[in-house]
Order: structure tokens, then sequence, then C-alpha cells
């Protein structure tokens, strides 16, 4: 094995990898979870269902550009190395925890004062949740396969772009 690669990565290896499989699934569940405005929203306030779905895009940028990459590099060290020695379903749990609790600055006061009802929870809390246990789960496998690493990467910037364009598109299409 090179160095850099499996169970023995570096911290800033395992963090670079983690980010890319982070930014890589959030994107993937994020995005689509707007897409339920339509589902949770009340029909007699357009404007702020817009307004709600334009700070999401916001939030959604915050987290792939500075959060994602400052966490994984900051906490995401911190508790990989006290949780590499355990069992990866236990890291995973641990993870998804954190992130979602992370998450839920932003939901709660959303879920609470919205006109969209639960989905500040699921796009703030679950979704961030979900990706960071998938991450972890995933990152073992990533850290030993280099073409693993390669795509998550390549995926990372190839979904984010692509979906961020399909939420802008959405938007868009429901301001006109």
């Amino acid at each position: 094995m090179t160095p850099g690669t499996g169970p023995q990565a570096t911290a800033t290896s395992r963090a670079w990898v983690a980010t890319a499989l982070m930014v890589a699934l959030f994107a993937m569940l994020f995005i689509p979870s707007l897409l339920l405005i339509d589902v949770f929203h009340d029909s007699t306030r357009v404007f702020q269902n817009i307004t709600y779905a334009l700070v999401a895009l916001i939030a959604f940028a915050v987290t792939v550009v500075v959060l994602i990459p400052v966490g994984a590099h900051t906490l995401g060290r911190y508790i990989d190395a006290r949780t590499r020695e355990g069992s990866d379903l236990r890291a995973a749990l641990i993870f998804a925890g954190v992130a979602a609790g992370i998450g839920s600055v932003m939901a709660v006061p959303f879920t609470l004062s919205g006109s969209v009802g639960v989905l500040p929870l699921l796009t703030y809390m679950l979704v961030p949740g979900l990706a960071a246990f998938g991450t972890r789960m995933l990152l073992p496998v990533a850290l030993r396969v280099k073409a693993v690493r390669a795509v998550a990467i390549v995926a990372a910037v190839a979904v984010g772009v692509v979906l961020a364009t399909m939420a802008v598109w959405n938007v868009v299409q429901n301001i006109a």
C-alpha cells in the first residue's frame, strides 16, 4: 500500500478524502430535498417559499465550500482519531449524530418560524446526518482504492455543479 492510503492513512489524507465523499453525498441528498418544498409548503405564502429555497441554496453553497472542508479538518479529524480503532458502524453513527446536531442550529429556527413545515428538519438535520454516515462507511474503501478516491473527487465536483444548476433552474422556474 502506498503512503496515505488504507487504514494507516495520515489524518490529512483521510480528511481530504472524507471531504470529497461528504460533498458528493451531501449534494446528492440536499438538492433533491429542496424539491420537497412542493409537498410541505403553504400555498398562500409563495414569497416565503421562494425565500426559503434561496436561503437553502445559499446554505448549500456555504456548507459545501466552507463547513464541510473546515469540519472535516477540525472536528472530523478529532472524532476520527477517537473512533478509528472501533467499528465503522459505531464511528458512522457518531459522525451522523454530530452532523445532525450541527444542522439543528439552522433546522430548529426554520421549522418553528417557517411556512414549510418539517422540511428544514429533513434538509438541515437528516440530510447532513445521512451524508456523514455514508461518508464514514465509505471512507475505508475510498482510502484503499486510488480509483475510488479519484472518482469521489470528480463526482463531488460534477454532482455538485449539476445539482446546483438544477436547483437554481427550479427556483427560477418557480419565480417566473
